[in-house]
Order: structure tokens, then C-alpha cells, then sequence
């Protein structure tokens, strides 16, 4: 009798692989079950919201960007397109442009006037008299030094 491990024949190993694989496949067909268990209650959820609205599901479908068939659990085809912007009207924007233009006019009257306001001086700056005494100032002492040098 030869000692250690046996060896592994082919079949062994494939019958251990098609074990896991059916595992994996088991597995994975649990996970859709519960899935499709939690879309359909969404599903219901959703419609039941949808009820409450106003006009009943279809205009609420219709306001999603959800077709009919989708609606009520079905998938289709054209799920992956989003939502269109709303547009404004024109007499609407020309309403609006209108109330902040008197907005922002009534805010400019509360605030003052628009005038400019005189800018500080700032400081730091040396006038050019200023300058002149100090480049006098300091000459007198370099004088001095090389006096005290010599």
C-alpha cells in the first residue's frame, strides 16, 4: 500500500468542480428569486404612491419618463433614457426678468446710492518731502562714520 495522499484521479476532480459550480448556480437562482420578490413589492409600493397622485397612474407614469408597460411591472425597452428638461415660455421669463429687475431696485434704494466712494490713502507711501529728509538724515550719518573712521 503506497503511503501519503491519494492521488487525484480526473473524475474526482471534475465531479468536485461540477459540485461547486451547481452550489454557485444554486446560489445564484436564490439571489434572483429574492430579487424579483423585492422589485415586485417596489413595484407595488410605487404604484400605490403613483394612486394617490392626482390623475391616477398613467399621468404619473408619464411624468417619470416610465412608458406604460413599466408602469405596471413590465420592462421595456427604452428604461436607460432620462427625464426631459421642462421648458419655460417666453411670457413666463419676460414675468420674471421683470420681478428681479423691481427686486433688485427696490434693494439698490434701501442700500444708498451706487456712487463711488473716496479711496483711503493707504499707508506706508513716503511723501517725497519725507523722502528727501531721510536721504538728507542719512548722509549726515555715513559723513559722521567716516569721520570717526579716520
Amino acid at each position: 500500500m503506497p503511503r501519503g495522499r491519494p492521488r487525484k484521479t480526473q473524475g474526482d476532480i471534475l465531479l468536485k468542480s461540477a459540485e461547486m459550480i451547481g452550489w454557485a448556480i444554486g446560489g445564484l437562482e436564490r439571489e434572483i428569486v429574492m430579487t424579483r420578490e423585492r422589485l415586485s413589492a417596489l413595484t407595488a409600493q410605487a404604484n400605490a404612491l403613483r394612486a394617490k397622485l392626482p390623475g391616477g397612474t398613467r399621468q404619473a407614469a408619464s411624468a417619470t419618463g416610465i412608458s406604460g408597460s413599466e408602469a405596471v411591472g413590465g420592462t421595456g425597452a427604452t428604461g436607460a433614457r432620462g427625464r426631459r428638461r421642462r421648458t419655460m415660455s417666453p411670457e413666463a421669463r419676460r414675468r420674471i426678468s421683470e420681478m428681479m429687475t423691481k427686486r433688485w431696485a427696490e434693494r439698490r434704494k434701501t442700500t444708498g446710492t451706487n456712487e463711488a466712494k473716496p479711496r483711503k490713502r493707504k499707508r506706508g507711501g513716503i511723501s517725497p518731502e519725507g523722502r528727501k529728509r531721510i536721504s538728507e538724515m542719512m548722509k549726515k550719518r555715513w559723513a559722521e562714520r567716516r569721520k570717526a573712521a579716520k
